[in-house]
């Protein structure tokens, strides 16, 4: 039995390889997007932590020896 792509005309072949190949583009964008977002939440993460620690000694009745 042919598949369903094998039956369409040459039209509609074309557009829908395009659309699929569209399709494609925009999931390896979303990917790369996904991956941008999770590199900048930990390096957000990262940051807060960061200031807290500074906060932390800034307020602490500690030496500056301990603190390094």
């Amino acid at each position: 039995m042919p598949s369903l792509f094998e039956q369409l005309p040459d039209d509609a072949k074309a557009k829908l390889t395009s659309y699929h190949k569209e399709i494609l583009s925009l999931l390896d964008y979303q990917a790369i997007t996904a991956t941008h977002m999770a590199d900048a939440a930990a390096r957000q993460l990262a940051n807060a932590v960061f200031l807290r620690r500074h906060a932390w000694l800034r307020t602490a009745t500690i030496t500056d020896d301990v603190r390094n």
